[in-house]
């Protein structure tokens, strides 16, 4: 499971108009704003100004690591 601001995964989901700040630590699949996004997803019109540190692998500013779909 991921680590993030708002969402910690998002499917067939719109996030809209939306920012996170402050500090969001994990391991695998961190991100600013969600931390997992698969298919059928849109992130529009949104940031993050977060500080982001993950530990292993799939850490992004806004979001983590994007799934198939």
């Amino acid at each position: 499971m991921g680590s993030a601001g708002l969402a910690t995964w998002i499917g067939n989901t719109v996030v809209e108009n939306t920012y996170t700040a402050g500090n969001v630590v994990g391991e695998w699949d961190v991100g600013g704003l969600v931390g997992g996004v698969e298919g059928g997803s849109e992130i529009i019109n949104s940031y993050s100004t977060a500080s982001v540190t993950g530990n292993k692998a799939a850490v992004g500013g806004l979001v983590g690591s994007i799934g198939d779909g």
